[in-house]
């Protein structure tokens, strides 16, 4: 697992200290796997937490492969491990963005995945 994302699920981290928010800014997305998402020890709290992480990293990504990538796993986070209400269509929402940026095969097979709903 990705050792950022371990601190963020399990909250080892101070999430508002300029440490990790220069950790978030360095962080390679194209190292983040699906699975790097889970964690059997997360709290309720981390997996919110990650989620605004993503979406902050999203804000301030350049560059078009890695916005598209992030793209993807905000709509996998949503629609596996958050699942909150609507999360059928907030995910369809992200992986459309990554299609539009990027039409590849992971994302359009996603794309399908998330069409057919929870």
């Amino acid at each position: 697992m990705d050792n950022f994302i371990r601190k963020i699920l399990t909250n080892e981290e101070n999430l508002y200290s300029e440490c990790f928010k220069k950790e978030l800014e360095d962080l390679d997305v194209t190292k983040i796997t699906e699975s790097d998402l889970f964690c059997s020890n997360s709290i309720p709290i981390g997996e919110v937490n990650l989620f605004f992480c993503l979406k902050y990293k999203l804000s301030m990504e350049k560059d078009i492969q890695k916005i598209a990538y992030l793209n993807y796993l905000i709509s996998y986070y949503i629609f596996i491990i958050l699942t909150p209400p609507f999360s059928q269509e907030l995910a369809m929402e992200y992986i459309k963005n990554a299609i539009n940026l990027t039409p590849r095969e992971e994302y359009l097979s996603w794309f399908k995945y998330v069409k057919e709903g929870n």
